[in-house]
């Protein structure tokens, strides 16, 4: 599923890009794309750690979008979210036992 976005920017702003590039948009959707493409990396680097950190012999997909496409990944909000319900229950209740949560990015145990 792709998903487009738009950016509306100031005046100021868009003088700004024309200032140190020839073509704002191109500038400004390299700059988006090599941006996103280090989230990935580091997104892939800790699923790789956390799989090789576990015991037994385990099956990583070498291709990375499939890698990316089989790991169950959480939205900032969910984490968000689940901190903040976190966060209540301990004040409403600190000597209770804090609850296990799933991690934030994980590969699932049957990739195959």
């Amino acid at each position: 599923m792709a998903v487009q976005y738009t950016v509306q920017i100031s005046d100021a702003d868009y003088k700004a890009l024309c200032f140190v590039t020839e073509n704002p948009n191109v500038y400004v959707d390299e700059h988006v794309t090599e941006y996103i493409r280090q989230m990935k990396e580091d997104l892939i680097k800790q699923l790789i750690q956390k799989e090789m950190d576990k015991p037994g012999v385990r099956s990583i997909p070498a291709d990375k979008e499939e890698l990316l496409s089989k790991a169950k990944v959480k939205t900032q909000a969910q984490m968000e979210a689940e901190d903040t319900a976190r966060m209540l229950a301990m004040v409403e209740n600190p000597d209770a036992l804090e609850e296990q949560l799933e991690e934030a990015a994980d590969l699932p145990d049957n990739l195959i």
